[in-house]
């Protein structure tokens, strides 16, 4: 059994083929646009990252309310991508990180309504319903609606994740953003787009004609990714899969989901093409039973893991999440993961292993250590994986293996 947290882990043979062989339609991007607009009910653009959609989103708030002073700041959880922190600044403004509650992987409204007393130059908010598990929304939406604050919903892991109000994420924000990249929810190797839900901004995002397009050598990168990680994950088994990867990231032939900006001064967004468009298309087709599937998976960690490890332990927080991994907090965690790594299940890649993730770009960012909860979680989670191909089987051996080694370390 060889199990991968990411590394295409999305994709099936049968996508990666067809993905990787197909001549995309033309109208591909026009339909994902009308099926985006339909689902979040707004005015969708498209982008080739869902980092780009971010500062579109605030630049369009930033040419709608011309007010806004110089030191302007933007809230965002402070257990989060480093692609976020670059993606607001890219915009012009000052990123404020909130800390994290330290029973979940998300800030809490308290914390929000604190910040916002504290630091008056917070005027825009970034939820993410990290992993997939919901935000206090309701408690947030007030506080930004008392406040005047403009409010976006980034759902680069919570697609179809639902609210305790029953309504789903994405429908309740001044934006909505997708990142549909590489190991989210939905997997087009490349893909983002956003919604401007509320319309006195729309006007004001720049259209998708003036976007770069990405060079030959990337497309063809994201074309055969799905089918080169593929042959990867079958053959890891006898060697020549762990030699295979090797050889290809030598040569640069595998994109890489978070790469740093030489510089954050005029960028400007990438169209989607067709390709990607289209691959979110299938993916989106598929998108409710990859979701029950998720579930499933979610529901037998829950039920089988030792509770001492359960960061949510309330049946209830399962329920409507999106299960984009499944989190644990774990001591010694590198000794688990090399444990696991002895049984075939690659689980080193950490969802965050710093407030502003991966840690080797932090120094990248002017965090001062304003959220030691994010920190400490940082230090001790462990995401096991949801994906389709995890099957309920190997989700109970996972299960079964971390247990032993938890005994195991607690006899020493």
């Amino acid at each position: 059994m060889n199990i991968f947290n990411s590394l295409g882990s999305n994709y099936t043979f049968s996508f990666a083929l067809k993905h990787a062989l197909t001549v995309p339609s033309r109208s591909a991007a026009a339909r994902l646009k009308k099926l985006l607009a339909k689902k979040y009910g707004g005015e969708v653009t498209l982008t080739y990252k869902g980092r780009e959609a971010i500062t579109l989103a605030l630049r369009a708030v930033a040419a709608q309310q011309k007010w806004l002073p110089e030191d302007t700041a933007v809230a965002v959880n402070g257990f989060t991508c480093f692609a976020v922190y670059e993606a607001v600044r890219a915009a012009g403004f000052q990123v404020r990180p909130l800390d994290i509650n330290h029973r979940s992987l998300n800030f809490s409204a308290a914390m929000l309504a604190d910040a916002v007393s504290n630091h008056p130059e917070i005027k825009i908010v970034i939820i993410q319903n990290t992993l997939g598990y919901a935000c206090d929304i309701e408690g947030i939406t007030a506080i930004c609606r008392d406040r005047k604050l403009v409010l976006i919903e980034d759902l680069a892991h919570s697609i179809g994740t639902v609210y305790t109000s029953g309504r789903e994420a994405g429908l309740t924000g001044d934006f909505t953003v997708l990142s549909m990249s590489q190991d989210k929810v939905v997997d087009g190797v490349s893909g983002g787009a956003l919604v401007v839900r509320t319309k006195k901004f729309a006007t004001h995002v720049d259209g998708e004609e003036k976007f770069l397009i990405k060079g030959r050598r990337a497309q063809l990168k994201d074309r055969w990714y799905p089918l080169l990680t593929w042959k990867i994950r079958a053959t890891y088994w006898s060697g020549f899969g762990k030699i295979f990867h090797a050889v290809l990231r030598r040569l640069g032939a595998l994109p890489r989901p978070v790469q740093p900006r030489q510089s954050l001064k005029h960028t400007w967004p990438y169209q989607l093409p067709s390709l990607h468009a289209q691959a979110i298309l299938w993916q989106m087709q598929r998108l409710k039973p990859v979701q029950e599937h998720r579930r499933r998976i979610a529901e037998i960690y829950f039920q089988e893991l030792d509770n001492r490890l359960l960061l949510y332990k309330q049946e209830a927080s399962l329920r409507d999440a999106s299960h984009l991994r499944f989190p644990i907090v774990v001591k010694e965690r590198d000794k688990l993961i090399h444990s696991l790594k002895k049984h075939g299940v690659h689980v080193s890649d950490i969802w965050y292993d710093a407030p502003f993730a991966p840690k080797k770009y932090i120094h990248l960012t002017d965090y001062a250590g304003t959220c030691p909860n994010a920190e400490a979680m940082s230090a001790k989670i462990l995401n096991l994986p949801t994906h389709v191909h995890v099957s309920e089987h190997q989700a109970r051996r996972i299960a079964h293996l971390i247990n032993t080694w938890v005994n195991e370390q607690a006899s020493l």
